[in-house]
């Protein structure tokens, strides 16, 4: 389900070409791949109603993290088209640091601590703590909602989503008697899943509806086929004759205006090619 990206070590990139190249399609197909951007960070900025956080997700939340670990940083009060270059650019330098602040920056949102983020990402616990440092400064809502969410999980025993998927929780929190025999609150094993569970169950509602909408459109199995989904990610495979038109309607499908979600859109990121190893940026034709 998780092709490696093959971002570290030049062993590491050719074997992750070699597993990528072996994912083709029919004959007469070419492979496309639509992703939302940011999608589980920019749900995080709804839930916590921070539009400021949101903004900055919606153009590279991944790069302006990294754009201050790297000594570059972005300012959230420029112009879009200042931030969008600065990012854009931030994320082409520097794909390896990027990508550590990426899977910081999700895990960090929902909850993980110092000692496993620093095993994930193989490094001091100091460094950890640097990551998290970062990345707690864009996001001054986010910590509130954190909270939030974990009360009423805890008091509520459920959380439901917008899509109206709903999961008990039993240990949000946990009690642990004092020496002095006062009882004290501490984090239960299920505060982590508590965080999870909202922008994760919502991306995949949304995936679901998207892959029913395409999936009983008339044309799919001809013109076009679904192949498989992967996290927030669609692939599959198109004629190369209805390729933009179909392109359209995958995007559209999936950049709509979620009414469960307030008119929240998310962008998407499309690639194209002969196999899953030859991927490039789709460009609408002129």
């Amino acid at each position: 389900m998780t092709v490696p990206q093959g971002r570290k070590g030049d062993l590491v990139k050719e074997v992750s070409n070699a597993i990528k190249a072996s994912f083709i399609p029919d004959d007469g197909y070419i492979l496309a791949e639509f992703d939302w951007t940011g999608i589980e960070a920019l749900l995080v900025a709804y839930f916590a109603d921070d539009p400021d956080y949101a903004r900055i997700c919606k153009i590279d939340i991944h790069s302006y993290n990294t754009s201050y670990g790297v000594g570059e940083p972005a300012d959230a009060k420029w112009e879009d088209q200042r931030l969008k270059d600065h990012l854009a650019s931030i994320k082409e330098r520097f794909p390896n640091e990027r990508a550590d602040f990426k899977k910081a920056g999700l895990a960090d949102n929902y909850g993980q601590g110092v000692y496993n983020m620093a095993k994930d990402l193989r490094c001091t616990n100091e460094k950890a703590q640097w990551y998290k440092d970062i990345i707690a400064a864009a996001a001054p809502k986010v910590a509130k909602w954190k909270m939030d969410t974990r009360l009423r999980a805890h008091s509520e025993g459920q959380l439901v989503n917008p899509f109206g998927y709903s999961l008990a929780f039993f240990e949000v929190f946990r009690p642990e008697r004092a020496d002095d025999g006062t009882l004290k609150w501490y984090l239960g094993k299920e505060a982590s899943e508590a965080l999870a569970y909202m922008p994760q169950s919502t991306g995949a509602a949304m995936l679901r509806t998207c892959l029913v909408e395409l999936g009983n459109h008339p044309e799919e199995g001809t013109t076009f086929s679904l192949l498989v989904p992967t996290h927030d990610a669609i692939l599959l495979q198109i004629l190369p004759a209805h390729l933009d038109r179909i392109m359209h309607l995958v995007k559209t499908s999936m950049e709509r205006k979620w009414s469960e979600l307030g008119g929240l859109s998310v962008g998407t990121g499309a690639k194209v090619g002969p196999h899953l190893g030859a991927m490039k940026a789709w460009k609408p034709a002129a």
